[in-house]
């Protein structure tokens, strides 16, 4: 494994690079997490694949610098980049929840290029939750995020409100979470203002996977309370498309272990 950075723009995109598959993938992470997810399955991984596991802006070892935060169209020119470093011109995609909504929307933009698509508990077919995200025009949200890009105060004075049982409710340990540092408020701010970018019309997307028929793995727990497995079943994985091949297993939300398809 070898840590490799890719200069963009103002920025520095940094990733990870392992195996020696003959398959190139591009594996995206999920909303808090780094490149280093992808170690915990990196010996099914690499057997197929050579991996190149890109910290997403505002997290790992990526130096993000881009004043209008982060958009499809970065993902698609870093990916460019890192293709004619490697030269070659086809590949395959990995998402893991935020970071397989990414992949979805690269799909669109490069269909002829696909080998594979693997999506472990896939953000973009009915997240619980996230579409409260775009309710606010994004107007009023950068406006929100210029008076709140300091608000450390903020988790304290949501304790005054919540009873000693709300403390451990969804909306108090997001606050206390995501506003506890400038850093964390900061990649929070940019993802809330960057999400109209990444929006998935589950139509167009399978229909573009029935055009292409690029085969498709998607990987959900049971218990998964963030995607629900009857939302990819009902949205993704409705047996219409016999290039998509639905994998399920014990567990939440999560990175599967259970990567039979690789084996």
């Amino acid at each position: 494994m070898e840590r490799k950075n890719l200069t963009y723009l103002r920025s520095m995109v940094s990733y990870l690079r392992f195996g020696t598959g003959e398959r190139l993938l591009f594996a995206l992470h999920g909303y808090g997490d780094s490149a280093m997810m992808w170690l915990s399955i990196q010996a099914e991984l690499e057997k197929k694949f050579t991996v190149i596991a890109l910290d997403l802006p505002f997290h790992g070892a990526t130096d993000w610098r881009e004043p209008e935060g982060f958009h499809a169209a970065d993902f698609e020119k870093i990916i460019l980049e890192i293709l004619k470093i490697e030269r070659i011109d086809r590949f395959s995609l990995a998402g893991f929840s935020f970071g397989a909504r990414i992949v979805e929307v690269l799909f669109i933009k490069f269909p002829q290029q696909i080998d594979q698509i693997l999506l472990f508990s896939p953000d973009g077919f009915g997240t619980k939750g996230l579409s409260a995200a775009t309710y606010l025009p994004h107007f009023w949200r950068r406006i929100a995020a210029f008076f709140l890009k300091n608000a450390a105060w903020l988790p304290r004075v949501a304790s005054v409100f919540f009873s000693k049982k709300g403390r451990n409710s969804v909306p108090f340990r997001f606050l206390k979470s995501h506003f506890s540092t400038a850093e964390r408020r900061a990649r929070l701010f940019a993802f809330w203002l960057s999400f109209d970018d990444f929006a998935i019309m589950p139509s167009i997307f399978k229909a573009k996977l029935k055009e292409m028929n690029v085969p498709t793995d998607v990987y959900c727990g049971t218990i998964d309370q963030t995607v629900p497995l009857s939302i990819i079943r009902k949205n993704l994985a409705d047996g219409s498309l016999p290039n998509v091949q639905l994998h399920v297993f014990n567990g939440g939300h999560r990175l599967s272990f259970e990567l039979s398809v690789l084996s």
